[in-house]
């Protein structure tokens, strides 16, 4: 039992831990009432997308009743050989992911700042050389460093302005150069997110995750450290690298101004560590200027925070998710589906194809039918077969030319008798 002497002297840390969690909570709950009530239904009241002329086209994505596994069967009794097939199952973003906004490939803004830094040379390279460029050009752009000037506001992002200030001698750190390269990766047609990281002790840092078609994944591109990360030969993503660093996975590589192994303690404190809490902006339409109030123009509303048994949500944002889907989606991926097997006019075998897409900013499909291409802005194809073999190949290409992920598909049709 306490003296009364004692009793203050004892109490008084405990006193401190009391009084500042009660102004913890004091503080928490009227913001948690105020993101998840008043700044949810803010949008009621302003509608950026009345700005633009169009919604940001998808493409097709028709219902597909009939899965991959149950083509071959279906070509069979046709008489048809299925020879191989590349085409993914899932195209289409589900849960959260459908609700991410992406910016429309029609800006003047972004054809600006394409123009002006001349961009386009990192379009022209092979898709993830092109990525990486990319992130080596923004990296060079300044030295890192808190800004002396104006503090940038990451709810609304204009990457032109932040490199006319660089280029006058402007500092900036890792959410400028993370925002910089999701916009201008925009501007060259592809897709990419900020993503918020946070280390088990606290330290924070900000990534982006791009698109690559070349690998059909989000890979991290660290523009303010200027490197990305590799498990035998595969770019690997924010999520990816969170699992690698609880399950303590060996044979990590550094890739990019720091090369090495993440199996050195060094590096791996210093850059694996950063992934052990991640969070996902759901927008990189950074042009359309929002109002701070706006839930789209606030980061930490528009941001959505993985969760799983290991991390409890310690990053301050109104929105958390354990369910994969809603932050890694597929894009610019095609599935194709034979709709009916037909007779030509000349007896043989006439394919009806549907193709099914979600690729931002969609243009028209690319299709190779043995060999001659075709652009269709329609999903359909009429595909007639000849004897031997028979090849299809289809990609989606979005309004800027950036072809996606290719699906291909192989037949064999047997001599017919005459």
């Amino acid at each position: 039992m306490f003296s009364r002497k004692k009793f203050p002297i004892v109490l008084i840390p405990a006193l401190f831990v009391s009084v500042g969690a009660l102004t913890w909570n004091i503080w928490i709950i009227p913001a948690k009432v105020w993101t998840s009530v008043v700044l949810e239904r803010a949008h009621e009241l302003y509608d950026p997308l009345a700005l633009l002329e169009e919604p940001v086209p998808m493409g097709p994505a028709g219902e597909f009743p009939v899965g991959t596994k149950d083509l071959g069967a279906r070509l069979k009794t046709a008489g048809i050989e299925l020879l191989s097939l590349k085409m993914p199952e899932e195209v289409l973003p589900k849960g959260a992911a459908r609700y991410f906004s992406y910016e429309s490939a029609g800006n003047p803004r972004l054809s600006q700042l394409r123009e002006s830094y001349e961009l386009e040379r990192f379009q022209t390279q092979p898709d993830f050389d092109g990525l990486v460029g990319l992130r080596e050009w923004i990296h060079a752009q300044w030295e890192h460093g808190p800004t002396p000037n104006e503090p940038v506001h990451l709810g609304n992002f204009e990457a032109d302005k932040i490199l006319e200030r660089a280029a006058a001698g402007d500092r900036f750190l890792c959410g400028e150069a993370s925002y910089t390269y999701v916009q201008c990766a925009a501007a060259i047609g592809a897709q990419a997110r900020a993503v918020t990281l946070e280390q088990r002790e606290g330290r924070g840092h900000v990534v982006a995750e791009v698109w690559s078609n070349e690998w059909d994944s989000w890979v991290v591109m660290d523009p303010d450290q200027n490197v990305h990360y590799e498990h035998a030969g595969r770019p690997l993503s924010a999520m990816d690298l969170h699992e690698a660093l609880l399950k303590d996975t060996p044979g990590l590589e550094l890739r990019g101004s720091v090369p090495g192994s993440l199996d050195e303690p060094a590096l791996r404190r210093k850059y694996l560590s950063l992934y052990y809490e991640l969070a996902v902006r759901m927008r990189n339409d950074l042009y359309i200027r929002y109002p701070r109030w706006h839930p789209k123009g606030n980061v930490y509303v528009n941001t959505l925070e993985w969760m799983d048994e290991e991390v409890d949500g310690r990053i301050c944002f109104a929105h958390e998710t354990a369910e994969r889907q809603d932050l890694y989606w597929p894009l610019n991926r095609t599935r194709v589906l034979v709709q009916a097997v037909a007779k030509s006019q000349s007896g043989l075998p006439e394919l009806t194809i549907s193709l099914q897409t979600y690729t931002p900013n969609f243009s028209h499909f690319a299709v190779e039918l043995n060999g001659e291409t075709r652009l269709l802005e329609e999903p359909q194809v009429h595909w007639f077969l000849e004897p031997g073999e028979n090849r299809l190949g289809v990609a989606s290409v979005n309004a800027l030319g950036v072809r996606g992920v290719p699906s291909e598909i192989a037949l064999r049709l047997p001599p017919q008798e005459l």
